[in-house]
């Protein structure tokens, strides 16, 4: 059977999408929530509602337009395609996931990094990235699981 199916090109084209689109879902998603979690404004608890509006949305709703917009723009049969729309399904999960995390981090470490000459970038990357390894490899965890079905 193993044989006739190109089983392998399958797995690498599922394996490609689910990896890049669990990569800069992580990426935005885990900036975007330090962004939310550290500089409160107004607009930040509107955003993350939002954000869980977006989140509870079906699939099944969004599939024809998601098709529609994919098809009037060449990109459809492509592993673009398929990666843009993975990661902009994941981004919500991944921002509710780390903001979480980041609430339970105390703001002295930024503010320390912050007195040292750090920017607020490398703030985020210096004193929240070494203990976030294990929550994002959590994310990376149920992402993927949720992208190769």
């Amino acid at each position: 059977m193993f044989e006739y199916l190109t089983f392998g090109k399958y797995l690498a084209n599922s394996l490609i999408a689910a990896l890049v689109s669990t990569v800069i879902s992580l990426t935005v998603g885990s900036l975007a929530a330090y962004g939310l979690s550290r500089f409160r404004s107004r607009l930040s608890s509107f955003f993350m509602y939002l954000t869980l509006m977006i989140r509870m949305i079906p699939l099944v709703c969004i599939s024809v337009p998601i098709y529609s917009v994919i098809n009037k723009i060449g990109l459809r049969d492509t592993h673009i395609a398929l990666i843009l729309v993975y990661a902009c399904i994941g981004v919500p999960f991944v921002i509710w996931m780390m903001m979480g995390f980041f609430n339970g981090i105390p703001r002295e470490l930024d503010e320390a990094a912050l007195v040292d000459g750090c920017s607020n970038l490398s703030a985020f990357f210096s004193s929240n990235s070494t203990s976030s390894y294990e929550w994002n490899g959590n994310n990376c965890y149920f992402y993927i699981l949720d992208r190769v079905e």
